[in-house]
């Protein structure tokens, strides 16, 4: 005979199913380990959900400085425009929208190329 723990009472019919019985053998009731699954499963996706909604949104804020929650943000204390604050945070978002736009990354690297071209051909020259 199994042992207790090898097994889950169904709580509409009281049968005892096998632990890996995923619905109850007499009645067809869902077992309780699956529901919790579900419920895990439910709980984590909508958590990563959030978590991808937030990072979308401040990646679209970093692209576009002229969106309205990006305003709201570098707007200087009692509305002055253009304090250092301001012009600080503009600077920084355009900065990280570079970073995350692949045409801004290319344009970053072939400039550091020629850079790097450049000094050493006038390496060469001397």
């Amino acid at each position: 005979m199994a042992e207790d723990s090898d097994q889950w009472a169904c709580a509409t019919c009281t049968l005892m199913n096998t632990l890996t019985a995923e619905v109850c053998e007499a009645c067809g009731t869902t077992s309780p380990l699956v529901l919790e699954t579900y419920a895990y499963e439910e709980r984590r996706s909508s958590a990563a959900e959030r978590r991808a909604a937030e990072m979308n949104a401040a990646m679209a804020e970093a692209i576009n400085p002229d969106s309205p929650s990006r305003k709201k943000m570098s707007r200087a204390p009692h509305g002055r425009a253009g304090s250092e604050d301001s012009v600080a945070s503009d600077a920084l978002s355009e900065e990280i929208a570079a970073e995350l736009d692949p045409w801004g990354q290319a344009e970053q690297e072939w400039a550091l190329l020629e850079a790097h071209q450049d000094s050493s051909s006038m390496r060469k020259r001397k």
